[in-house]
């Protein structure tokens, strides 16, 4: 699978292997800090609407001109 089912987008798999064709690269990378208190205080369905409509909006707005992925945290 390469992509991320709760957001659409496509995963780390997927980047890496887009990687191996591109030659020209810039990564820039948004990390929601501390989202896990998100979890802990609003519950895993608002976690998980907050990264799908994080998500929505970075396609709407830029995937025009830029790949989008969603690298899950590592942990």
């Amino acid at each position: 699978m390469t992509y991320n089912p709760l957001t659409k987008l496509p995963n780390r798999i997927q980047l890496n292997n887009d990687c191996e064709f591109e030659t020209n690269q810039t990564l820039i990378l948004i990390d929601i800090i501390d989202f896990s208190l998100i979890n802990g205080t609003s519950g895993f369905i608002i976690g998980d609407m907050v990264l799908r409509e994080l998500a929505a909006f970075l396609h709407a707005m830029y995937a025009d001109e830029y790949n989008i992925y969603y690298l899950e945290a590592d942990l």
